[in-house]
């Protein structure tokens, strides 16, 4: 059988969970086995998980992008995981084969009740079982066999079987655009981030640089005043009279404001707490 790409969908989880113990399990001892024994190939060079991918990059844009171009996905759904789940969908919607696997006594999802499923069992005297179900499963799906519910739900209205020249490379076109619109959306908002911040910091810059102006012309009034003092001492005589009545005049002013601010308080209505 020619060689072809094969991508398993499963809950990954850190490197001691019970799920990624549960996936690397199902990934050694079923699907692998099956893959070298159809395929006649090295399973390491047609097999790729999520984990597995090398390649630099977004790991989200290269899952999608495994998704829609592998010839055949193997979804782990055990745990409702909701990554699988949506991986299942997207595949679903491109009318491109798949195969369901579930860890024996796990409940579907009702969207995929209908759908065939491989419950498996990781012990020695089970597993031959889900190994020999997964090699005819996975032969069918090499042929590009759709499953008939896809077809009835999502295939062409002409009564035909589904095919894959005319939805593919449509969905694939619009994967690609909509991952490029994503990337330049993200640039303008990291352009606009490093706006505004430039913006910020001028701003306080322009703060900072008008309430050193205002101190030094402070300073320097002051020291204008002190010089024309020393230089016409008679003139404190009528300028410390003058000084004082300003500080009156403040003091003054200040004072109203407290008072109007005291008497729209007293005029305040009084809220309806407490009365009958």
């Amino acid at each position: 059988m020619a060689e072809k790409r094969i991508f398993v969908a499963c809950p990954i989880g850190d490197e001691t969970s019970a799920e990624r113990r549960r996936s690397d399990r199902l990934l050694m001892y079923v699907i692998a086995p099956v893959v070298q024994d159809l395929m006649k190939t090295n399973p390491d060079d047609v097999l790729l998980r999520a984990d597995t991918i090398a390649a630099p990059g977004r790991i989200t844009k290269q899952i999608i992008t495994e998704i829609v171009a592998c010839d055949v996905m193997i979804a782990d759904v055990t745990g409702d995981n909701p990554n699988v789940m949506y991986e299942i969908g997207l595949r679903q919607a491109l009318l491109r084969p798949y195969i369901l696997m579930a860890e024996k006594g796990h409940p579907l999802p009702f969207d995929l009740a209908d759908i065939r499923t491989i419950f498996y069992e990781l012990e020695l005297d089970t597993v031959q079982r889900a190994k020999s179900e997964l090699n005819g499963y996975l032969e069918r799906a090499l042929r590009s066999e759709i499953s008939a519910i896809d077809q009835e739900l999502l295939g062409p209205r002409t009564g035909g079987a589904a095919t894959q020249t005319t939805v593919v490379p449509a969905n694939v076109q619009v994967l690609e655009a909509s991952s490029k619109i994503l990337e330049e959306l993200r640039g303008v908002r990291q352009l606009l981030t490093s706006v505004g911040s430039i913006v910020l910091e001028v701003r306080d810059r322009d703060r900072r640089e008008l309430q050193q102006r205002q101190e030094q012309f402070q300073q320097q009034v002051g020291i204008a005043f002190v010089e024309q003092l020393l230089k016409n001492p008679e003139a404190l005589d009528k300028t410390v009279p003058a000084i004082q009545k300003m500080f009156e005049l403040s003091l003054q002013f200040q004072k109203g404001r407290l008072d109007q601010a005291q008497t729209a308080n007293l005029q305040e209505p009084r809220t309806q707490t407490g009365d009958k």
